[in-house]
């Protein structure tokens, strides 16, 4: 089964800081990997190892294509000239541009990406292909050839899903990478062959409907902590005074 993982598409939210006016401020503009990245391209390459088939890692911008190759890709494809939107579905085009530049697939991988959760949906919308959201692993299906089984948690149980391909899969890390590459594996890694194209290439993006008409900081609100200090009696009372003040009770 051919994959191909996407990855290194948004910034790292931890870099970024909000202004006095409300509007978004970043220290670090290069594309990271997520630990979703981490945990998708586990899942990917031993589906690939487990089917006889490839996995194709595609980034965009700044991301570093070695970062995929280290970790098993067997081909890493990256698109200069494209950088994440504000509008979700303009970096979903670029994403989608990339991951058919790199051929046929049966499997499309992302990370989840909570932070920008409308990049995936978007993805697989304007590949046309069914999404799975949200797993937390993935693998092939020994009794038929042509699906994956996927496992995926909720507030209740885990389901295990059976995913027909061709699909879309994005998957949410329950744990931080277990196996990151050794320094001899990111040293050869950076001495294999990327295929790199320009964005010019490839054809514009979509259209952005998303118009940012301003900014600001969401409504602060009071926030008071009551100490009970071995007299639980004393902090009731207090709380219930300070309801009674603000007219809750």
């Amino acid at each position: 089964m051919n994959v191909i993982i996407a990855y290194k598409w948004e910034r790292d939210s931890d870099e970024a800081t909000i202004s006095s006016d409300g509007s978004l401020k970043w220290f670090d503009t290069k594309l990271r990997a997520s630990d979703d990245e981490a945990a998708a391209i586990a899942s990917a390459r031993q589906l690939a190892a487990d089917t006889g088939g490839t996995m194709t890692a595609v980034t965009i911008g700044d991301g570093d294509a070695t970062w995929a190759l280290a970790r098993g890709a067997s081909r890493a494809v990256s698109i200069g000239g494209y950088f994440p939107a504000k509008d979700n579905a303009v970096t979903a085009s670029a994403l989608v541009n990339a991951i058919r530049a790199a051929g046929d697939t049966d499997l499309v991988v992302l990370g989840d990406a909570r932070e920008f959760s409308g990049v995936v949906p978007a993805v697989a919308a304007q590949l046309g292909l069914p999404l799975v959201a949200g797993v937390a692993d993935f693998a092939a299906d020994p009794e038929n050839p042509g699906c994956v089984i996927a496992h995926r948690n909720t507030d209740q149980a885990q389901e295990t899903l059976r995913i027909h391909t061709p699909a879309v899969i994005s998957v949410s890390a329950t744990s931080k990478e277990k196996t990151a590459p050794t320094i001899r594996q990111i040293m050869a890694a950076k001495r294999l062959p990327i295929d790199k194209l320009d964005a010019a290439e490839l054809g514009g993006l979509s259209d952005s409907s998303l118009q940012v008409t301003g900014c600001r900081l969401p409504i602060r609100r009071e926030a008071r902590l009551f100490e009970a200090e071995g007299d639980a009696d004393k902090a009731v009372n207090e709380l219930v005074a300070a309801l009674r003040a603000r007219d809750v009770l």
